[in-house]
């Protein structure tokens, strides 16, 4: 189960969870339902290319994660 960053947009709460498929999600402040999933630093940090490639990378320096 993957852990996705949300924002509230009753309460503007910013919070992580981690989501098995099909939960619904709630603000662990107000409760509400009406909540948007946000890009995480980790996943917009990944996609950042790089002179050197590892393991894991693109010939081009980025994240080769099938996204």
């Amino acid at each position: 189960m993957p852990i996705y960053e949300y924002e509230c947009q009753d309460c503007n709460t910013d919070f992580e969870k981690l989501v098995a498929s099909g939960e619904e999600v709630r603000c662990p402040d107000c409760g509400s339902t009406d909540v948007s999933r946000e890009i995480g630093t980790f996943a917009a940090g990944s996609a950042k290319s790089n002179d050197t490639a590892s393991p894991g990378s693109c010939s081009t320096g980025g994240c080769c994660c099938g996204f």
